[in-house]
C-alpha cells in the first residue's frame, strides 16, 4: 500500500518526517522515518538524524532504494565549516558584527539551500 501524498514538506521522500523547533540559537531540525502503524494503530518513528543528506541516505537503506552516496559537500556543511573558521578570530580576522550578520543571513537561507549539493549551483 502506498502512502498518501504529502501536504506538509512535499520535498521529502515518502515516509520521511521533518520536525522543527525553536531554540535560543535558531531553529533545530530532525528527520525521522515513519514506519507503518503497528497493531495498536501507533506510529513508530525512527530517528534519521539532523543532517538532511545523511538522513536521506539512512532512509534509502530502510526503504531499499538506491540513494546517491553522501558527501559533505552540501551548502549547509560548507557553511558550518566556514563558521567554525570565522569564529576563530585569530585565523579569520572577522569582527563580531560580521559574524553576527552572517549568522542572521543564514537563518533565512538555510531552509531553502542547506540540503543542496554544491554542484547544484
Amino acid at each position: 500500500m502506498t502512502p498518501k501524498p504529502k501536504t506538509k514538506h512535499p520535498e521529502l521522500p515518502p515516509r520521511m518526517v521533518k520536525r522543527q523547533w525553536k531554540t535560543r540559537k535558531g531553529v533545530s531540525v530532525a528527520y525521522y522515518y515513519e514506519h507503518p502503524r503497528d497493531e495498536d494503530g501507533k506510529r513508530v518513528l525512527e530517528s534519521l538524524g539532523t543532517d538532511f543528506a545523511k538522513a536521506k541516505q539512512k532512509w534509502g537503506e530502510i526503504e531499499g532504494v538506491k540513494v546517491d552516496k553522501y558527501s559533505g559537500d552540501t551548502l549547509g556543511a560548507i557553511y558550518h565549516k566556514y563558521m567554525k573558521w570565522a569564529e576563530n578570530k585569530t585565523l579569520s580576522g572577522l569582527s563580531p558584527r560580521t559574524i553576527k550578520d552572517r549568522k542572521n543571513y543564514w537563518t533565512h537561507l538555510e531552509p531553502v539551500f542547506a540540503h543542496l549539493h554544491i554542484d547544484a549551483f
